[in-house]
């Protein structure tokens, strides 16, 4: 991979990261402000986070009963993704590169 391409996976990593944590941050903020007392905020929030890892857990749980099925078919995925690769990022360099291209042609009242 490209250094270029792992920092712009990064980057996307990171904006995802944030935006999914803002539901958390307005539950804690609601919780807070619902004054019910420090105990059963607690447990409100540990009822919130429980539900939100509740999808994750069961692909885990999916994942670890099925390993010997995935894991068979792993190499195949990824040798495929192999091939696939030269092509994608040509694709969405042509296209990033088109358009910049486009809106600095109208900046300039070129078109």
């Amino acid at each position: 991979m490209l250094a270029g391409g792992g920092v712009l996976l990064s980057a996307v990593v990171g904006a995802v990261e944030v935006a999914t944590m803002l539901p958390y941050f307005v539950a804690i903020d609601t919780v807070g402000e619902a004054g019910r007392g420090w105990g059963v905020s607690s447990l409100l929030l540990a009822g919130y986070v429980l539900v939100t890892l509740a999808p994750a857990l069961v692909l885990l749980t999916i994942r670890v009963s099925a390993q010997e099925h995935v894991s068979s078919i792993i190499p195949a995925l990824l040798r495929r993704v192999d091939r696939w690769n030269g092509g994608v990022t040509a694709t969405v360099l042509l296209v990033v590169g088109a358009l910049l291209a486009a809106d600095a042609a109208l900046e300039l009242d070129l078109v």
